[in-house]
């Protein structure tokens, strides 16, 4: 069992890595002490050659500093940070300055973002290196002059079409009412800052992910500065932080044959609690025109799959990325799989789960709870009645 369960994590490692593989992260880091803390994820995510930029954000002391004793306290700063990725057998490229442009806004305390040495960074990329950026750009004079690192970091990810900027910070995501959300669509992010009930600190990082988005970076990431964090984030299933994504391509289609892998390591994850009965990736493939997938900004997120028995159809499968749980995906799938029956003209569909929330999903789409030993006799033939599960019906011929 440990054998399988090896193998089923490596696999969804597989599939992560060629995700983001030769894909742009940018990190706002704010303040050198979550560097030490992340330097294992970086490690981790440059061996498989996914390219990192950090943005070095001021800590709370140095923001009043003037540009020249800013400059020299950042030089630090960086060099350090320099110093302890090349202890890790990692490669940094310091940037304090020189290749950020800037022009002087005489009403700003931050001065604007106007270009970088596009050819440097591109060279430190294509070599593996780790850009690790001060927010202090240089005017067509050569003058010093202060950026805001959260300015620096969306306008690098324009330039350099990042896949996502993350925030790290001691913020472990948006809290809403006791609860830390999971994820957040433009549109849900947008709704809860003009509510105003979230901590200003929050708001002010929200904010930011969604002026983001809005110049076109596909997804933002809160996360704690803690190791282990990005790696969940980026190479697992696992959930950290809050991620908010434009979400505006979302669609419910039939699943093809490429899709077999991201069905199949949607499903291992409830094989591994037991929500699910065992299924291989050929089981898989041979009956994918039988399922339904639910897709976000091409990403598979929750599926589902109608078997058949004679005049009556299974819903079965189904499953949601732990990160988009309790957004209704997995409802919107099982309609889905309704309608496909309904115009299959099957006589009705049942389905089983051991799990509470799919039991809640199903009574409130209208299944009633029947005896199992109702289902038809070829299901009865190839289950297993041991297993705890309890039974649901919705008829479709009325």
């Amino acid at each position: 069992m440990e054998n399988i369960k090896t193998l089923l994590d490596t696999m969804e490692l597989i599939h992560y890595i060629e995700k983001y593989k030769n894909k742009i992260l940018i990190f706002v880091v704010t303040g050198k002490v979550y560097i030490r803390d992340i330097i294992p994820d970086i490690i981790i995510l440059q061996s498989f050659n996914i390219k990192v930029m950090l943005v070095i954000g001021y800590s709370e002391k140095i923001k009043k500093y003037n540009i020249s004793e800013l400059k020299n306290e950042m030089s630090e700063i960086v060099l350090e940070i320099s110093s302890m990725l090349k202890k890790n057998n990692l490669d940094p490229m310091p940037s304090i300055g020189t290749e950020v442009f800037a022009k002087d806004i005489k009403t700003s305390e931050y001065k604007k973002v106007s270009g970088f040495d596009i050819e440097t960074f591109e060279f430190a990329l294509k070599n593996n290196k780790i850009p690790i950026i001060a927010p202090i750009g240089m005017n067509a004079r050569g003058k010093y002059l202060k950026l805001d690192e959260k300015d620096v970091a969306m306008e690098l990810g324009i330039s350099f079409k990042a896949s996502t900027v993350f925030f790290i910070s001691e913020v472990d995501g948006v809290i809403l009412n006791g609860n830390r959300m999971q994820f957040l669509t433009y549109k849900d992010a947008k709704k809860i800052l003009a509510n105003g009930v979230i901590d200003k600190n929050i708001k002010e990082i929200m904010s930011y992910g969604v002026q983001l988005i809005e110049k076109g970076i596909k997804e933002f990431s809160i996360l704690e500065g803690k190791t282990g964090n990005i790696y969940k984030e980026v190479l697992t299933y696992d959930i950290s932080g809050t991620l908010i994504s434009k979400g505006d391509d979302e669609i419910i289609r039939f699943a093809d044959i490429e899709d077999v892998p991201s069905i199949y390591l949607l499903i291992k994850n409830e094989m591994t609690k037991n929500n699910i009965l065992p299924i291989t990736e050929d089981n898989i493939e041979n009956a994918v025109d039988d399922y339904i997938v639910y897709e976000i900004d091409s990403s598979i997120v929750a599926a589902g799959k109608l078997n058949y028995y004679e005049n009556v159809g299974e819903i079965a499968k189904i499953v949601t990325l732990p990160r988009y749980q309790g957004g209704k995906k997995a409802k919107s799938v099982c309609l889905a799989l309704i309608e496909k029956a309904k115009s299959e003209k099957l006589d009705y569909v049942f389905g089983l789960t051991v799990n509470e929330s799919m039991m809640k999903l199903f009574r409130k789409l209208g299944f009633v709870e029947v005896k199992r030993e109702s289902f038809p006799e070829e299901w009865k033939r190839q289950y297993d009645f041991e297993r705890p599960s309890k039974g649901f019906r919705l008829n479709l011929n009325l």
